[in-house]
């Protein structure tokens, strides 16, 4: 049976083999109040950092106005991140279809998420909301991460806004970032892209940069080029802007683990200076 996990809301670096976890707040009622978890169930405990505690729960924990979830550490783990580290850059979505890639791209193992205000977003994040919809999004990294089990919330940035976002992209790119911009007009497709990076493989992080509903606009896609990041597609169909991303993700994944099946990225360099060939049907 898949234990439940939950936040501990604070770091677990110090955490001790034998010593015991204290949850508090909302996310305690919660396990203790909806999941009705008894004494000595076992439960993971994680901090969204990659350490994750396991352990039953404890009959020091406290139900009421003030309750308290204590977990026993019988297993501590530290799990590192995937290879290469993913950030996507979503752009605001109507209908929250923006949640819903974030969502799926916790679940597959983003490291960061951007929000992105884009020329067509339709969405927007005005001032007076702006801390508001960041929560809201916070809260969706969080709860993804808590479901699947996944013991890295990803990191969620400031809203950028094109300028800054072409900046940083040019800064990314210069410290060996492959940044893509998932385009239905792109010349290649993604595991091209990808694959033209095997012998650096895995590079030090891999951008996504997905658009709203009306498509990334030329301007957009001349400043983002412009900066470095490659035009990428992900076949012959037109994505959602809630499912380009986690299918970018899916991917790339693939890519990796075909990789490291073949011997080749990192390990290839110590024994060629060939690039490796294949075939792909896009």
């Amino acid at each position: 049976m898949t234990l439940h996990q939950f936040a501990a809301g604070r770091s677990l670096a110090g955490a001790e083999l034998g010593g015991r976890v204290v949850v508090e707040g909302g996310e305690a009622k919660h396990a203790l109040t909806v999941h009705r978890l008894a004494d000595g169930a076992h439960v993971r405990i994680s901090d969204g950092e990659g350490r994750v505690v396991v352990g039953p729960v404890s009959g020091d924990s406290m139900r009421g106005k003030e309750p308290r979830l204590v977990v026993v550490a019988e297993e501590i783990l530290s799990v590192p991140r995937l290879a290469p580290p993913v950030r996507v850059v979503q752009a605001l979505a109507k209908g929250d279809r923006d949640l819903a890639s974030i969502e799926t791209c916790t679940e597959l193992g983003a490291a960061w998420v951007t929000p992105w205000e884009a020329e067509r977003s339709v969405a927007r994040w005005p001032q007076a909301k702006a801390e508001k919809s960041a929560a809201k999004w916070r809260n969706t990294l969080e709860a993804a991460a808590k479901q699947s089990r996944n013991p890295w919330t990803p990191l969620l940035e400031p809203l950028a806004q094109t300028k800054v976002l072409a900046g940083r992209v040019r800064e990314a790119v210069a410290s060996g970032a492959l940044v893509v911009v998932l385009h239905e007009d792109a010349p290649e497709g993604l595991v091209d892209v990808a694959w033209r990076n095997a012998d650096a493989w895995p590079v030090p992080e891999v951008w996504l940069i997905v658009g709203p509903e009306g498509g990334i606009s030329p301007r957009e896609t001349e400043a983002l080029t412009g900066a470095g990041a490659a035009l990428a597609g992900l076949g012959p169909r037109v994505l959602r802007s809630s499912s380009a991303a986690p299918v970018a993700m899916a991917a790339l994944q693939a890519v990796t683990e075909a990789l490291e099946l073949a011997g080749l990225g990192a390990a290839r360099r110590k024994h060629s200076g060939q690039a490796p060939k294949m075939d792909v049907d896009d």
